[in-house]
């Protein structure tokens, strides 16, 4: 699983749910929150101390078990405002935000 490139183009998701993506290494949740944060997939809003944005978006790209490449869209919310630790999960298609994300992740790879 990595940080959803230009691979991804076709902008599919995966499901109605939230998939268990299982993104449990630092490096890999550390990259995909650097990929957010490059794209400029963070929030106005900043956590308390005003240091880290209260949510940063990212896209990651999985086999969906057919043999196709699919993109999922992640938030990650600031659990920790004085260190910096984040908590992230698949956003659910039925969240507003699902299409934005995809669309505005695309939009970076044009």
């Amino acid at each position: 699983m990595t940080p959803c490139g230009t691979s991804c183009a076709d902008l599919q998701t995966v499901g109605s749910g939230t998939p268990a993506l299982g993104i449990h290494e630092r490096e890999l949740a550390r990259a995909l929150l650097v990929a957010g944060v490059r794209r400029g997939l963070v929030s106005v809003q900043r956590g308390s101390g005003g240091r880290f944005p209260q949510n940063i978006w990212s896209v990651v790209e999985r086999d969906d078990g057919e043999g196709e490449r699919r993109c999922i869209p992640l938030e990650a919310q600031l659990e920790n405002a004085d260190q910096g630790t984040y908590h992230g999960y698949p956003l659910p298609q039925s969240d507003p935000l699902h299409e934005h994300v995809v669309h505005w992740w695309a939009l970076e790879d044009e």
